[in-house]
């Protein structure tokens, strides 16, 4: 499971609520967040339901 969350930066956001080293893990991430934020938004655009 830990393999999982480090792996998957949602995970990351969803534990914001418990895990005191959240923010870390954010910043680690963010990046990967970012990028999987603009590719929604792509497909969103791209795809309109």
């Amino acid at each position: 499971m830990a393999t999982e969350e480090r792996n998957f930066p949602l995970a990351c956001l969803k534990n914001t609520i418990d895990r005191p080293w959240a923010i870390y893990c954010i910043q680690q991430n963010k990046w990967i967040i970012f990028a999987n934020l603009i590719l929604h938004v792509l497909l969103d655009f791209a795809n309109p339901t």
